[in-house]
């Protein structure tokens, strides 16, 4: 019979902040969620119909550029992420030799393209007049081909680090993201009220670069 929840159950996850190889990464992809998933689907439903004149259904329909990014980056994601991870063990003739950390290789591509994408979409919107155009949906959709290709890699690292506790790997990841997700959507709009556009560019491409990019560069010089 499975055995009865318990308090340990809940508590338990919340010791891999303690851990490096999966608090870096829950933070890491937390950020670029929020910027590359929260960030353009906040913004689209509030800024379009007053910029571009779009009714329910015409807004609504900017969303697929969030859906073919993440199926893009889906299929990237896994399909090299399995070829590069196979390289590596055949060169060295034993899978089970290397190390978690080769696989943060793959991170840096989607943190470019997520950087890239926000950029796009931000500064497009801001330049757009009152007639719609696409480009700031390009921007959405490279910053969700960036997004999955790192929550494919990040989360994948993480449970290789931790096979034998990989459910409570999993809750400690979920829940970083959720919540900073959850809290993007209070700020980010008065973000973009006080400053601009541009600014807001920019101020996202830093918390990208700090959060993201440098904790997985850290893993990789120093994680045993």
């Amino acid at each position: 019979m499975p055995s009865l929840i318990t308090l340990f159950d809940f508590i338990h996850p919340f010791r891999y902040i303690f851990s490096p190889r999966v608090c870096f990464p829950a933070i890491s992809y937390a950020m670029i969620f929020l910027w590359a998933s929260v960030m353009p689907t906040i913004l689209m439903p509030q800024i379009f119909p007053e910029k571009f004149h779009l009714n329910t259904q015409q807004v609504g329909l900017q969303f697929l550029s969030v859906i073919v990014g993440s199926l893009i980056g889906e299929q990237l994601g896994g399909r090299v992420s399995d070829w590069w991870m196979y390289r590596r063990g055949k060169s060295k003739e034993k899978m089970a030799a290397h190390r978690p950390e080769h696989s943060l290789w793959l991170a840096y591509p989607g943190f470019v393209l997520s950087i890239i994408g926000v950029v796009v979409f931000l500064v497009q919107v801001g330049r757009a007049g009152s007639k719609w155009n696409i480009t700031p949906l390009v921007g959405v959709t490279i910053a969700s081909v960036g997004k999955q290709l790192i929550t494919t890699v990040l989360i994948t690292y993480a449970v290789d680090c931790y096979r034998p506790d990989a459910a409570a790997v999993g809750v400690f990841i979920v829940f970083v993201h959720q919540i900073w997700g959850f809290i993007g959507p209070f700020w980010l709009p008065n973000l973009i009220r006080a400053t601009s556009f541009n600014a807001t560019a920019g101020v996202g491409t830093a918390l990208l670069v700090v959060f993201s990019v440098c904790p997985i560069a850290w893993l990789h010089m120093f994680a045993e």
